[in-house]
């Protein structure tokens, strides 16, 4: 039983450990993507994802409200339009390019945060938000960035996640976890079926290699995760979320250093210090956000998965 009321820290604790668990699965999704298309990868892992969260809930009589499912198909909508503008511009800029501009996410969600929900960040997660874009920009670049049609597509890409965790925010004090997160793998599995039959032609033949990429990915990677994410994000603000998710390529670098035996330049390592640093400016000297309420304790909708 996931209890009713966690601290803030307690929060990012565990939003740390989302973003270590999609850092260190990168491996496997590059090792899956060399083997199945990019959408019909998606479809295989949300369709999986959907199945491990929704059969358990149904089996148990959880009802889902046509409201929260509508707010899940959202949020899902965004997510799945972050995946595909990534893959596509993916096709026409390099990997640190769109690594950098997706990771500028986290300073897009105090400001999507500010218009969107009207609620002005802290100081201290804007200063911790422009350390960890200094970081990525350090872990990420190699000698320039010079935008192209591909990167304009990533820039978008970083919008729909920073929206993402910005709706999250939104969302979670109005609707269990439960009905958010099965809403959510939904759409995307969807959406990605959808593109597969569009543009890819649909297939299951894969090798174990990428079955086993399949299932750490959707159930790990996604079902556990978005869980995660969803129910921590009513204890904490979405700027301290997109902070704590900048540590992801931190994670991608080290786990590529454990098991991989890839090394870091001086550089990268001094972009990692910088989004450590910006975590633990914001951690340490945070104060809360300005605006924001701990509602989501006192929350009918905070039962969430058995």
């Amino acid at each position: 039983m996931i209890h009713s009321s966690y601290s803030r820290r307690q929060a990012d604790g565990a939003l740390l450990f989302v973003a270590a668990i999609w850092g260190t699965t990168f491996v496997a999704v590059k090792e899956a993507l060399a083997d199945l298309a990019p959408y019909n990868f998606l479809a295989i892992r949300f369709t999986l994802a959907l199945i491990v969260l929704a059969v358990p809930g149904f089996c148990r009589g959880r009802r889902l409200r046509a409201s929260s499912l509508w707010r899940g198909a959202r949020l899902g909508t965004l997510l799945f339009a972050a995946y595909a503008l990534q893959t596509v511009g993916l096709q026409y800029t390099t990997a640190s390019n769109a690594a950098f501009i997706t990771g500028l996410s986290v300073v897009l969600v105090p400001l999507l945060t500010a218009v969107g929900l009207r609620s002005l960040p802290a100081p201290e997660s804007i200063g911790g938000a422009l350390l960890a874009a200094v970081g990525l920009g350090c872990l990420t670049l190699g000698d320039g960035l010079v935008l192209n049609v591909g990167d304009l597509l990533v820039l978008g890409c970083a919008f729909a996640f920073a929206g993402h965790i910005v709706l999250i925010g939104k969302y979670a004090a109005q609707s269990s976890t439960y009905e958010l997160v099965v809403g959510q793998m939904l759409a995307v599995a969807l959406w990605a079926w959808l593109f597969t039959l569009i543009w890819e032609e649909p297939s299951l033949h894969a090798t174990p290699r990428t079955w086993a990429a399949i299932v750490i990915t959707g159930i790990l990677a996604s079902a556990v995760a978005l869980s995660i994410q969803t129910t921590m994000q009513r204890f904490t603000s979405p700027t301290r979320t997109g902070i704590i998710f900048s540590t992801e390529p931190v994670f991608a670098a080290l786990f590529a250093y454990l098991w991989l035996h890839e090394t870091l330049s001086l550089k990268q390592l001094v972009g990692c210090v910088l989004i450590l640093s910006g975590m633990l400016f914001t951690e340490l000297w945070g104060r809360g956000e300005a605006g924001t309420k701990p509602t989501a304790a006192l929350s009918p909708s905070s039962k969430d998965l058995a």
